[in-house]
Formats: structure tokens, C-alpha cells, sequence
């Protein structure tokens, strides 16, 4: 891991390959970790920076409550701590609610957007999904117990099935309470980012099977961006770039050839 200082904060984080810049945004519950399948497939093709966010992974932040603004304000400084002009950005779950502000506040820092198994800023997972997330709350209070059904709101059970292992992910739980409760205060905010103006290509990425962030949601983001287009992987859970970064990558890497 590497260290570089941005907007006030030390930002860990991972460079591998070779070609254009693509930033990577992970989820809340997440580091730069949930992306190591994916960055195996894009690094023939990109440089890309896999980076932790504020109370995640390496990263060193000040103990303070801060806003989805904060993050995207992070996230303009690191590329320009880079010393990048601007870079393709991927954003997943809240990382994408992360990239939407960045591409909002700053979106000469942008180039081409993906935002995956996410919402539109401003709304709270409680409205379209209530259930879900009063599931994902009651099962976080014993992960040793609850693990297995954490799993089951992320991944399909044919996958897990496949991969019981990845059950030990929602084990970890190695964040404090402090840290999480200022992540999980990120997703509750009302403020909007706005991209009706953005003016270069939109993905939108969502998984037929996803029982956090359902595909009607992400796809509602589509009214709200001038060029966006959509994608369903089928049979695909929450976590696309874990269960078939194969498939993301490819999809990726054509939208963002495509739009060059």
C-alpha cells in the first residue's frame, strides 16, 4: 500500500498496471480489498488506483463526523495528488453515492463514470428497500452468528454455495464502533448530487439478484444523467466484482474504450 496526503487526510491505497487512470470507490462495509479480483482483469488495459475511504482499510483520518461532500471532495484531491489531470472512477454501492458527489463537485476531475449496485444521492435505502436494511442492521449486531445470512442480502445462495468461504467476510468486523457509525451516517444523508449536467458517458451496473440495493433503484438513476446507459447482469447479487469480476471487467473496459 501507498500513502499520499489529501485534503487533510492520509489516503492508503493501491497502483497496479499500465494505461489510462481508473479510480476505484468500494462500498461502506468495505476497503480497496473488495476490488482485488477485479483489478486482476483491468490491468492489462488501465492504471488503477484502488483506495481507501475516509475510517477504512489504511487510511488515517481525523475522528470526526463527515459528509458525502467530504468524500468527494477526497476523492478530487486524491486524483489531484496523483498529479492526474482527471481519471475514469467506478464506484460501487456507496462508492458510487462517493463518485456521484465527485463527478457533482468536481467533474473536470471525471472522465468517464461508472457507478455499480448503487442509488441516487439523497435518498435513503430505507425508502425502497426497508426491509433489507432492518434485516442488514439486526444481523451486524452478532456477526458471529449472523454471518451467513449477511451473506445471503450480498450474494445469491448458488453462489455462496459455490463459495462458502466467502461467508468469513462478514465475520471480520474489524472496524470500531466510532468508524462505523460515521459511515453508516454517510448513507442516511438527504443532500443530492447532482449530474443532470455531467457531460461525459455514464454505466450504470446493477445485478438482477441484488437484495441490498434492487435493480429499480440503480436503474432510476438513468433519468437523471443525460448519457447514461444500463446494465442487469443476470443472476448477479450485490457484489458484482466479487462474484463475476470477469464479467465486470469486460463491460468496463468496452464502455470506457468505447467512449475514448
Amino acid at each position: 500500500m501507498e500513502q499520499i496526503r489529501a485534503n487533510g487526510i492520509s489516503v492508503a491505497f493501491q497502483r497496479r498496471g499500465n494505461g489510462p487512470p481508473l479510480v476505484l470507490m468500494h462500498g461502506n462495509e468495505a476497503d480497496h480489498a473488495m476490488f482485488d479480483a477485479l483489478v486482476e482483469c483491468l490491468i492489462g488495459d488501465f492504471t488503477v488506483y484502488a483506495y481507501d475511504q475516509r475510517d477504512c482499510g489504511q487510511t488515517e483520518n481525523p475522528a470526526l463526523p463527515y459528509t458525502l461532500a467530504d468524500l468527494g471532495d477526497d476523492a478530487a484531491a486524491f486524483i489531484t495528488a496523483l498529479g492526474l489531470p482527471r481519471a475514469h472512477v467506478y464506484g460501487s454501492s456507496l462508492g458510487g453515492l462517493v463518485a456521484q458527489s465527485l463527478a457533482a463537485r468536481h467533474p473536470d476531475s471525471v472522465d468517464r463514470l461508472v457507478l455499480g449496485n448503487t442509488w441516487r444521492a439523497g435518498i435513503s435505502p430505507v425508502e425502497f428497500n426497508p426491509e433489507g436494511i432492518k434485516q442488514m442492521a439486526a444481523y451486524r449486531a452478532d456477526l458471529a452468528a449472523y454471518a451467513p445470512k449477511l451473506a445471503e442480502l450480498f450474494f445469491p445462495p448458488a453462489f455462496i454455495r459455490q463459495r462458502p468461504s466467502i461467508v468469513e467476510m462478514f465475520r471480520a468486523g474489524g472496524r470500531s464502533e466510532d468508524k462505523r457509525t460515521r459511515r453508516g451516517a454517510v448513507i442516511s444523508q438527504t443532500a443530492p448530487a447532482e449530474l443532470s449536467r455531467f457531460p461525459r458517458p455514464v454505466l450504470l451496473l446493477t445485478g438482477s439478484e441484488d437484495r441490498m440495493i434492487p435493480p429499480a433503484a440503480t436503474a432510476a438513476l438513468a433519468d437523471t444523467i443525460p448519457d447514461a446507459r444500463l446494465v442487469t447482469l443476470d443472476g448477479v447479487g450485490h457484489v458484482g466484482v466479487i462474484q463475476v469480476p470477469d464479467l465486470v471487467a469486460r463491460i468496463v473496459i468496452d464502455f470506457l474504450r468505447e467512449a475514448a
